[in-house]
């Protein structure tokens, strides 16, 4: 039977010097070639429209809990440049990153205007023609009801 480490040769010659170990080290790394730095131009993305923005949303990059909102609430915009926004925050104007910022979407209010557009049918109110589910038939007149007496008796 045949154990693995006697199946390689065992190694009599004693460990390098460190000086040469060293010198061969610099030898070999001083004739690569030096490595060109990496592009950092990465391209940022700019929403179209930006330029309109009237007020904006503030992302918050603190640590929060769950169901957090990740925003501060609208802002308006005072300035703008192509990477920064000046901001009315808390009547103080503040810098802000393009990287920050939401759109804010409001919705544009319509005059509310309370008059129907079509004749509704109100069980309260008499009406001039009957409802399509009454009789046709007009019901037999009736006595009037007779008045109350008022008990003018005090005890």
């Amino acid at each position: 039977m045949t154990l693995p480490g006697t199946m390689l040769a065992p190694d009599n010659s004693s460990p390098p010097d460190p000086t040469s170990y060293v010198t061969r080290l610099r030898s070999y790394f001083s004739s690569l070639p030096p490595m060109h730095p990496r592009d950092q131009s990465i391209p940022s993305h700019v929403p179209l429209g930006i330029d309109k923005w009237t007020f904006v949303f503030v992302r918050d990059d603190s640590v929060k809990g769950p169901l957090v909102f990740p925003y501060k609430r609208p802002f308006r915009v005072l300035s703008r440049t192509p990477k920064t926004f000046s901001l009315d925050i808390n009547s103080r104007t503040e810098t802000v990153s393009v990287d920050r910022l939401k759109r804010a979407h409001f919705e544009v209010s319509t005059p509310f205007d309370d008059t129907p557009n079509t004749p509704t049918f109100d069980p309260l109110q008499p009406t001039t023609h009957p409802p399509t589910y009454a009789p046709l038939t007009t019901p037999s007149p009736t006595h009037p009801p007779s008045t109350p007496q008022l008990n003018t008796n005090t005890p």
